[in-house]
């Protein structure tokens, strides 16, 4: 039995890097406010232009900035945004949608607001609009990559609790009831494996090579009734092989892989940073009822940010599939919001035949609440069949959170 882990941006979040759209915005307008101060003729771009109400140059709208004393960078937005007595602001459509979003949420999904707009323009016919919103992305995207590159420069602290959860043995209370035998069936093989295989296992996960051989042993004698499996040696509850998916850019998850073990891999579903060409940034939901009308438009522009078909790109996603081919697996959610821009794939994971459980980690709110309930509705809309969700969904006494003020104990002398 393996186990995938999605690791999403939630994940550097408990890391403590600052690496939401919304801090991604946030520092776009930092670039404008330096820009304003020192280089007022280029503080326009592809997502808003500043127009003069009068005719005067560009030197009158940079001595007007600095008559009126702002100082921060908020000052800077909210004047832009809030006042029009010596210009108009003229924002795009996609643009105004993501700053209106974390004006007032506090948060945006860019990816989200893009196929929004994707659909009404494809509805609508504009096809001239979809390719401007297909450049406006691709300027965002080249943007964002230059932000993750800066904040994520520095390699964070391994956290202890999320790396044990990460090669924690699979537990019996997690496993859907649909999947038991699939479960009986894989702890029945593991205890009558040959010692040699015994050993690489033990040696895959830090085990005392002299321990493994007591296990061994113990295992030919071993008599398994569903009562107590959750009581059998660690040994024999570890899962085979961890795929370590990221839909994250940043290299934050390559801290956590064990290295030189076969048993332990990193899927960069999404590309990297270090690799700017293999980024895929878009969307991705197939399930949505209008993407079927987007394909008949037989208009190449419609489906230039689709994800299922940029993974075309690469063979990162064939390996998912070989992956979830091989053997039952279970799947820990570590940080990934579950949102409809991933729903093609995530439907793929969650719905497979050999799906055995699905253990969201949740996020402890500053107010003491928590997310868990969120995730687990984010979760049901890449389902097709709720009364599977209901059982592959691991219930929340069984979970725990994700999150660096709940995982303080940091582990620094380990960086493998």
């Amino acid at each position: 039995m393996n186990r995938i882990v999605l690791i999403g941006n939630g994940f550097d979040r408990a890391h403590n890097l600052n690496t939401s759209y919304e801090h991604f915005i946030n520092w776009y307008w930092e670039q404008k406010a330096h820009l304003y101060l020192y280089y007022p003729y280029k503080i326009n771009d592809i997502l808003f232009t500043l127009q003069e109400r009068s005719s005067r140059d560009a030197s009158y709208l940079y001595n007007h900035f600095r008559s009126k004393n702002i100082i921060t960078i908020d000052e800077f937005k909210q004047y832009i945004l809030n006042n029009n007595s010596a210009y108009t602001a003229i924002f795009t459509e996609f643009f105004k949608h993501i700053i209106e979003g974390v004006e007032t949420n506090e948060w945006v999904d860019i990816e989200n607001e893009y196929y929004q707009l994707l659909k009404y323009y494809s509805a609508n016919r504009k096809d001239s609009e979809a390719h401007h919103l297909n450049e406006e992305l691709k300027y965002l995207q080249d943007l964002l990559i230059e932000y993750l590159k800066k904040i994520s420069s520095k390699e964070p602290d391994i956290i202890k609790g999320i790396k044990d959860a990460i090669y924690e043995p699979i537990s019996q209370d997690d496993i859907a009831v649909e999947a038991k035998t699939k479960w009986e069936e894989w702890i029945a093989y593991w205890t009558y494996k040959e010692e040699i295989e015994w050993r690489r296992r033990a040696y895959d996960f830090g085990i005392e090579d002299n321990k493994a051989y007591s296990y061994v042993n113990y295992a030919h004698d071993y008599k398994i009734s569903p009562q107590n499996y959750n009581d059998i040696p660690t040994l024999f509850r570890l899962p085979e092989e961890i795929m370590l998916l990221s839909f994250n850019y940043t290299p934050t998850i390559k801290m956590y892989l064990q290295k030189d073990k076969q048993a332990f891999s990193i899927n960069n579903i999404h590309g990297q940073l270090e690799q700017p060409e293999s980024i895929i940034f878009g969307h991705g939901d197939e399930m949505d009822e209008q993407f079927k009308q987007i394909q008949n438009l037989n208009n190449q522009e419609y489906l230039k940010n689709i994800k299922s078909i940029n993974y075309m790109k690469s063979d990162n996603y064939r390996k998912v599939l070989s992956f979830i081919e091989s053997a039952p697996f279970q799947i820990y959610i570590m940080g990934h919001s579950c949102g409809n821009s991933d729903r093609t794939l995530l439907n793929t994971l969650f719905e497979h035949d050999n799906c055995v459980s699905i253990k969201p980690f949740y996020y402890i709110k500053k107010n003491g609440t928590d997310n868990y309930l969120e995730l687990v509705q984010n979760i049901s809309r890449n389902f097709k069949s709720m009364k599977l969700m209901r059982d592959r969904v691991v219930n929340k006494e069984y979970c725990k959170p994700l999150d660096n003020e709940q995982q303080n104990n940091i582990d620094t002398s380990n960086q493998n």
